[in-house]
């Protein structure tokens, strides 16, 4: 379902951008680690040159096993999104 909202929201930024042509500037909070929607979604985020992603955050439930996730994430990927 997660994934779902993500990726409504991705359409949404896509279809409606920023009425001076600037991309729409994204952060992203997540709860990446306990299942794969969360990875899908910030893969597409990552990929998307319609969007600026600005920054990912990590929910607060276990957030420093969620940081090492998103960290290992980001780095397999070649990504140096700032992360909180």
């Amino acid at each position: 379902m997660r994934l779902v909202s993500g990726l409504l929201c991705l359409v949404t930024f896509q279809s409606f951008g920023d009425a001076r042509g600037e991309k729409p500037r994204v952060i992203v909070d997540t709860d990446i680690g306990d299942d794969i929607d969360d990875t899908w979604a910030l893969s597409a985020l990552l990929v998307n040159s319609a969007i600026e992603l600005r920054l990912a955050v990590v929910d607060s439930y276990s957030s420093e096993r969620r940081a090492q996730v998103l960290a290992r994430f980001l780095t397999s990927v070649g990504s140096t999104l700032p992360m909180a």
